[in-house]
């Protein structure tokens, strides 16, 4: 994905940021159709987020090894 001239990436978002923006999210998720395709559910959450200035990758969803 290609970051827009003053878009942020989802990494360099704090905490905060990131759980405000993953509820305001939430109520254009309700209204969705459901699907079980990751791809779908990415691409809807990267539109969103794009429309708000973040990128947001796929590897952004990939938990930390544990140690």
């Amino acid at each position: 994905m290609v970051n827009p001239k003053g878009a942020r990436a989802w990494a360099d978002l704090s905490e905060t940021e990131r759980t405000r923006l993953l509820v305001e999210y939430q109520a254009t998720l309700d209204r969705e159709p459901k699907t079980c395709e990751i791809d779908i559910k990415l691409a809807r959450m990267q539109a969103w987020l794009e429309a708000r200035g973040v990128v947001l990758e796929a590897a952004d969803l990939r938990r930390p090894a544990r140690t």
